[in-house]
């Protein structure tokens, strides 16, 4: 196709009676079309020339009324455009200038009717933005404040009065995120799940205490972060799941222990750690998923023991067959005579032969 066919062929897409081909011309076409298509009678067209980002369309779309224009028109992310659209009658429009706005903006939509929009002027992590925001009414609000980045003065009420929401989800991430003093609070808390949460900290006060939890789910999560006392008193513990969590560490004291255990699903956690004692001892046990556990630990086992075999193998003959080359460029006189052959060719291949000749030359 000739450049005065796919002239013509832009021409006819950019003024079709098909909206369709409109669009394709304000996605692809080349930026003399778009001077025509930025006052098209369909938004979808004019939407497509916004995500262009040619700022004459910008300086004309931003006070399109229509709120997909309006988005299109956001996304470019420019400063000048966030004054004019923070006053959008769209929600998601002001919700995506709060993303990229200067401090004036956000100053005005830290105020917004839209729990979306202080969602995002939470994320933006504003220290003064926040002094409002951990007080707000809506809760997905206060969870954005806990779940971003408090770079906040360490005394400040924010992370009490967080500490302490009544919504499940903000003391959570609170104890995720939150300072190691707001932990003293969160020990306490009424639901399992914080609790865990503070456990996967590991402050050991907090392990010693969550340690003899009523809740199965707080001493799973201790499980992980444990040391020795704590997995000491956990290796005896009623529920099945905690005792797996122990057999997970690997540690050998635990596993002679829980090798014996009456529940299966404890016994394939031991087969799991791989030791030959072990699996010895549950390949022959009465439980099929014991001994399938325990067979497939070994077959893991023995394949990881082939591939390390088949490295050394690769790797002395590699060995070989560089000490033999350098041995050849040594007696050529190519390399230093100085130079301990089997020191340098087990370094092989982080040296280079060619290197090695041009310390030889000079």
């Amino acid at each position: 196709m000739t450049e005065k066919e796919t002239k013509k062929s832009w021409e006819e897409l950019a003024e079709s009676s098909s909206w369709l081909d409109r669009i394709e011309a304000a996605r692809r076409a080349p930026e003399e079309y778009l001077d025509k298509l930025v006052s098209d009678s369909c938004p979808m067209v004019r939407m497509q020339v916004a995500m262009r980002g040619r700022d004459d369309d910008l300086d004309i779309l931003v006070h399109d009324p229509d709120s997909g224009v309006q988005m299109a028109v956001a996304i470019q992310g420019r400063g000048i455009d966030s004054r004019a659209l923070a006053k959008s009658k769209s929600a998601i429009v002001r919700a995506e200038v709060a993303k990229h706005c200067d401090g004036g903006c956000l100053s005005m939509l830290v105020h917004d009717t839209a729990a979306c929009v202080r969602i995002q002027v939470a994320r933006r992590g504003r220290d003064k933005d926040l002094q409002l925001l951990a007080y707000d009414r809506e809760w997905k609000v206060r969870l954005a404040c806990a779940n971003g980045e408090l770079d906040i003065e360490t005394d400040s009420p924010i992370w009490n009065t967080l500490a302490h929401d009544r919504v499940v989800d903000v003391r959570l991430a609170m104890a995720k995120h939150g300072r190691m003093q707001d932990l003293d609070s969160l020990v306490h808390d009424k639901d399992p799940w914080v609790r865990a949460e503070v456990a996967l900290r590991g402050r050991d006060s907090d392990l010693r205490q969550l340690a003899k939890d009523r809740s199965w789910i707080v001493r799973q999560a201790v499980c992980k972060k444990a040391r020795g006392l704590e997995l000491d008193q956990l290796v005896k513990d009623e529920d099945m799941g905690v005792r797996m969590g122990v057999a997970w560490r690997g540690r050998d004291k635990d596993l002679d222990i829980l090798r014996f255990d009456s529940e299966w699903g404890v016994r394939c956690a031991v087969a799991k750690a791989g030791r030959d004692k072990d699996l010895q001892l549950l390949a022959r046990d009465p439980n099929r998923f014991v001994r399938e556990a325990a067979q497939k630990a070994w077959a893991k086992k023995q394949d990881a023991l082939a591939r390390e075999r088949r490295w050394l193998k690769t790797s002395n003959s590699q060995y070989e067959k560089d000490l033999a080359d350098l041995t050849k460029l040594q007696e050529m006189g190519r390399i230093k005579a100085s130079l301990d052959l089997e020191e340098v060719s087990r370094q092989l291949p982080a040296w280079r032969l060619e290197e090695l000749e041009k310390q030889g030359s000079k």
